[in-house]
């Protein structure tokens, strides 16, 4: 179980930070915190992360899905989701999510947040809003 529990919060940051268009590698997953680098094509700089993990259960899986369709749709500009919420919603409808998920989801992939660090310093974060 907690294998399975390490692979879909690897996967959902992978998804996460397609959002960013940066890959992230060197990952290392403990009980409470999963750390990595960053990198982006034709760039030299790269990116420490952390992230704290949520203590009440996610559901990655919906949020991964919600990440593909924000994507495929480009309906991301930076960490900007370029329509409201409730547009979101009413397209996620049309493409067959119950309102609920969709609610659920959006709140999921607003809510986090990965630490950026620099010089072992936890400072800026990653996140996505409207």
């Amino acid at each position: 179980m907690k294998e399975n529990s390490n692979k879909l919060r690897k996967d959902f940051l992978i998804s996460f930070f397609k959002l960013f268009d940066a890959t992230i590698k060197n990952i290392n997953i403990n009980s409470e915190t999963i750390t990595g680098i960053l990198s982006w094509k034709n760039e030299d700089d790269t990116q420490e992360i952390s992230w704290h993990l949520p203590n009440e259960n996610v559901d990655f899986d919906d949020t991964i899905e919600l990440i593909d369709y924000v994507l495929a749709n480009k309906l991301i500009d930076g960490d900007k989701i370029t329509v409201s919420e409730k547009d979101l919603i009413q397209k996620l409808n049309l493409a067959g999510w119950d309102s609920q998920k969709a609610i659920r989801s959006i709140d999921n992939l607003c809510g986090i947040s990965i630490k950026m660090v620099d010089n072992g310093e936890e400072t800026d974060s990653f996140s996505v809003h409207f």
